[in-house]
């Protein structure tokens, strides 16, 4: 979030800004929709692209396909991955005409790029999130997970910090070792996902149900309370 920072980088040897709108790793943390207003205005100002990594982050977790369309953005380019293929290895870039003008057919290829079975599944997902409930689904059932988790951090606020997330892609913060916490939980019987930046992160399917969101939920209390 620093700003000042982020302008002081920028040279005349900048080509680009890559970043991903809410982190991963970094402990899904998103950026403020002003600051991504302002770097979409400082690249265009300085000729620079916008590059935003969604492999984690898009695709629908966040409650639209995309993350930056929260910000009302436009990036030059765009990576998605992981849940383009609905766990089918799949990835795909996505580019402006602009970028694309400067990419002529096979200037970049991929060994498995394009191959029958990778597209098949990638339609069958965007089926599925093309449906008029889905994303809605996941921003109301995000808001269930995320209201409840945060209750908990309220119940346990020698073990829990604090939650956070948009969507379907939710941080649980601990006051002590995350892949301790995730590895509790996990024998409790709910999957999770500690980050490197010690925040267990909570993924359910984009199409989980509102039962399975608070059966995760007490699973969660279960561990907490023991």
């Amino acid at each position: 979030g620093d700003m000042d920072a982020f302008y002081a980088a920028i040279t005349s040897e900048t080509a680009g800004v890559l970043l991903e709108p809410i982190q991963g790793e970094g402990g899904v943390q998103a950026f403020a929709h002003d600051n991504l207003h302002a770097i979409r205005k400082a690249c265009d100002e300085h000729g620079i692209l916008l590059m935003c990594d969604e492999v984690q982050c898009g695709y629908g977790r966040p409650g639209t396909l995309f993350a930056f369309e929260q910000a009302e953005i436009t990036p030059d380019i765009v990576s998605s991955a992981k849940g383009i293929g609905g766990g089918f290895p799949l990835g795909a870039t996505l580019v402006t005409e602009a970028v694309g003008s400067a990419l002529p057919v096979s200037c970049h290829g991929s060994t498995y790029g394009s191959n029958p079975l990778a597209m098949a599944a990638g339609n069958a997902v965007l089926d599925l999130i093309q449906k008029s409930e889905t994303l809605p689904s996941v921003k109301v059932r995000g808001e269930e997970l995320l209201q409840g988790l945060q209750e908990l951090v309220a119940q346990h606020p020698e073990i829990l910090a604090s939650a956070r997330g948009i969507g379907l892609m939710i941080g649980l913060v601990p006051q002590g070792d995350g892949r301790e916490l995730g590895a509790k939980l996990l024998k409790a019987g709910l999957a999770t996902a500690p980050s490197v930046s010690n925040v267990v992160r909570i993924l359910p399917p984009l199409n989980v149900t509102k039962e399975q969101v608070y059966e995760g939920l007490e699973i969660i209390r279960s561990v907490l309370a023991a």
